[in-house]
């Protein structure tokens, strides 16, 4: 069973101000080629043992000194104990991070691209080309 949430971690009312984040639960996930600024708790959270695969992505952190690690593993009340994160597979390839973002990896060794095999769902593009692909992503404007 494979599940993603995105997660609103912006309380304010501001529309232009929301920021969503990506939060991983149970499988496998790829994370890649997106452009994260501006987050309050984290940029990739998890739970529940998921392996994440964060590659050829931007992490631009917020000024906030308390907001530069983009990764959080969260106790959500599952049948995993967040204690063990040491032994959740994550990792970070071909990311930039600015600002004082940083990525703590943890599981198996980054290079062991069997297990991060099932993590990976296309060739991701290097990470300095994401601000033009994600140039004009976001929400529709009607």
């Amino acid at each position: 069973m494979e599940e993603t949430e995105t997660v609103n971690d912006d309380d304010d009312d501001d529309d232009d101000d929301d920021v969503c984040s990506c939060r991983c639960r149970y499988g496998s996930f790829h994370v890649v080629n997106n452009f994260y600024s501006q987050w309050e708790m984290y940029a990739v959270g998890g739970s529940e043992n998921p392996t994440i695969n964060s590659e050829g992505n931007y992490y631009a952190a917020p000024n906030n000194p308390f907001f530069k690690e983009v990764t959080k593993r969260i106790a959500d009340g599952g049948t995993k104990n967040v204690k063990g994160w040491k032994d959740w597979n994550w990792r970070s390839v071909g990311d930039i991070f600015d600002n004082g973002a940083y990525f703590v990896d943890s599981g198996a060794a980054a290079n062991d691209a069997g297990l991060y095999a099932k993590a990976t769902s296309f060739t991701a593009r290097p990470a300095n080309m994401v601000a033009v692909m994600t140039n004009d992503a976001g929400p529709l404007m009607l």
